[in-house]
Formats: C-alpha cells, sequence, structure tokens
C-alpha cells in the first residue's frame, strides 16, 4: 500500500492520497494512517484520510483496544448490522471500533440495516447506492477539501435504513 501510495504521490503530484480498502484492506488503510504503531511506523503522510468497508473489528493480539489511538485522519467506516465474519467478527457493531477509539474529529461510520460483509461489492443490492452517495461525499469532503461536502456530510441527519456514529 505504500507502494501504491508513493506511486499516486509521484505520479499526480499536489493530488490528494486517500487510503481505501475493504476488511483487511481497510486495516491496511487505517495503518497508513497510523493505525497499530506497536506493530510499526506504517503511517504515509501522503494519506489525507480513509475510507474504508467493513473494517476487521477486534482481533485479540492485533487490533486491541488502542490500535487507532494515533489514527488522527479523517476517517469513514461503512458497514452493516449484518455484516459477521464467522471466527473474526461476532458483533458487527466492532466495525466501527476505528471511529470509536481513534482521536475524535472528522470520525464517521455508517451502518445498513439488513447489509453484509459483501455489501460494497453488490451493485444490486439497494443500498449499496447510498454507501456509494455517502463515500463519495466523504471523499470530496476530505480528499478535495470540499466545504459543501464536508457541512452536508456532519449536517446529515442519516439515511432511511442507516444509522450514523459521528465523532
Amino acid at each position: 500500500m505504500k507502494a501504491a501510495s508513493a506511486y499516486a504521490a509521484r505520479t499526480w503530484p499536489g493530488k490528494p492520497v486517500v487510503a481505501s480498502g475493504h476488511s483487511f484492506g481497510t486495516l491496511t488503510a487505517l495503518c497508513l494512517g497510523g493505525a497499530l504503531p506497536n506493530l510499526g511506523n506504517f503511517r504515509d503522510p501522503t494519506i489525507k484520510a480513509v475510507m474504508g468497508f467493513s473494517s476487521p473489528g477486534r482481533i485479540p493480539g492485533l487490533i486491541g483496544p488502542d490500535a487507532y489511538a494515533s489514527d488522527a485522519l479523517p476517517v469513514m467506516i461503512v458497514t452493516g448490522d449484518q455484516d459477521t465474519v464467522p471466527g473474526l467478527v461476532a458483533d458487527w457493531h466492532d466495525h466501527f471500533l476505528p471511529v470509536q477509539s481513534s482521536p475524535a474529529g472528522n470520525k464517521f461510520g455508517v451502518a445498513y440495516e439488513g447489509a453484509s460483509h459483501e455489501l460494497i461489492g453488490h451493485p444490486d443490492d439497494p443500498k449499496f447506492a447510498s454507501a456509494i452517495s455517502v463515500s463519495s461525499t466523504f471523499l470530496r469532503a476530505y480528499g478535495l477539501g470540499d466545504r459543501a461536502a464536508k457541512a452536508k456530510l456532519i449536517g446529515d441527519k442519516g439515511t432511511t435504513g442507516a444509522s450514523w456514529i459521528k465523532r
């Protein structure tokens, strides 16, 4: 991921770089934002924000209560209330650990009713369009510095069929 972000920063100088991923890809993106400092310095200064779909949650020995304590970048996590992974994530609320335990400010979590771990991979899911919309708003707000998008995101009262966490 550091090689990919370095390539993006070098190829498009002056353009914002946002780390993004799904599941363990989200963990990698969060590491580029400063997560898991107890395992090493993964922070990539070219990264301006982190967009994740279904973060891994808590994993004993890897992701504990302080895993995201140094991840100060803007973060959005999109998940669903059916997003469990046998053997890894028993409680879908755990996907919000990066939002709840990192330094407050510009942190967002959205959970869609009935959505599973694979929401972002199914464009035919009725919740997919909303997930793309809120993700795009986050990217405009924190990747491109769009003040109107940031105001919309902060002021959003929520989407029907979704619950929000904002810190």
